[in-house]
């Protein structure tokens, strides 16, 4: 499975309950009081079959919109994103290989 567009943008997505999700999408939408998050991707039959798709190409039968998150709309305090990931620095020592640092690497912590 590859990217059908530019790498996805970073969603920070800050819940009521005072929790955070943090994902990668392209984008989202709302649709019957869920926001869906989503990701153009160029995926063979078989790697369309272990991921949810909600949108096809009319002239590709490879390249789909794939579902990554499906989020209660009144569920979502604050949405904030849309921007690149943060690039990923090349570990300098042993050490870092060894217990990578969470936040560098783009992953809440």
């Amino acid at each position: 499975m590859r990217f059908a567009a530019a790498p996805p943008s970073r969603w920070v997505v800050e819940l009521h309950s005072g929790e955070i999700i943090e994902l990668a999408a392209d984008g989202y939408s709302r649709t019957d009081g869920d926001l869906l998050f989503s990701i153009l991707v160029d995926a063979t039959v078989a790697e369309q079959a272990d991921v949810r798709v909600i949108g096809r190409t009319p002239t590709d039968p490879e390249r789909v919109i794939i579902l990554v998150a499906r989020i209660p709309e009144r569920a979502v305090a604050e949405i904030h994103g849309g921007e690149p990931w943060p690039a990923v620095q090349q570990p300098s020592a042993a050490a870092d290989l060894a217990e990578p640092d969470r936040r560098r690497l783009g992953y809440s912590v």
